[in-house]
């Protein structure tokens, strides 16, 4: 028992009386910004902004619901992509010239799924920093390294 919204298939967000927050959306034409058709078919490629802002609101939101519900208990966060076999994902700003014109060749995903690892938090936890964590594995199963991932200052909030 809790609340979720009504649509499955795009940003579906549902909240659990226990504290479990879920949300997942489809990689699609709005999360692959600027692609067409037809390379987001074969090659869909993992727009930046839609994949640090996903990251960054989920644990935002989850803390204001935490303070909320006076909720005092350590966190775990948890992330997964689905059915990516083939998407590409870019370092740096899509302003950059780094990201228009690549230097190092860009190597599609192998694998249907990324699950990543439990990571767990205390309770007062700083959101933006913990959701830097949750990113830097996305972007190390790609071969990135923390200087690649856009948007960050180096405390580690995000200048979104």
């Amino acid at each position: 028992m809790g609340l979720q919204n009504e649509r499955f298939d795009y940003h579906h967000l549902r909240f659990i009386r226990n504290g479990h927050l879920e949300f997942w959306t489809e990689v699609d034409e709005n999360f692959c910004r600027w692609q067409d058709a037809e390379s987001l078919k074969k090659n869909p490629r993992l727009y930046p902004y839609a994949v640090v802002e996903y990251p960054v609101s989920f644990v935002r939101l989850y803390q204001v619901l935490q303070s909320f519900l006076n909720l005092k208990v350590h966190v775990t966060f948890q992330m997964q992509y689905l059915n990516i076999r083939g998407a590409i994902l870019l370092p740096y700003q899509p302003e950059s010239i780094s990201f228009q014109h690549p230097v190092d060749p860009v190597i599609p995903f192998e694998k249907d799924r990324l699950l990543f690892p439990k990571k767990d938090f205390p309770n007062d936890y700083e959101p933006d920093p913990v959701a830097l964590e949750l990113i830097k594995d996305l972007y190390n199963a790609f071969g990135f390294a923390r200087e690649h991932i856009p948007f960050f200052d180096q405390t580690g909030h995000c200048k979104l």
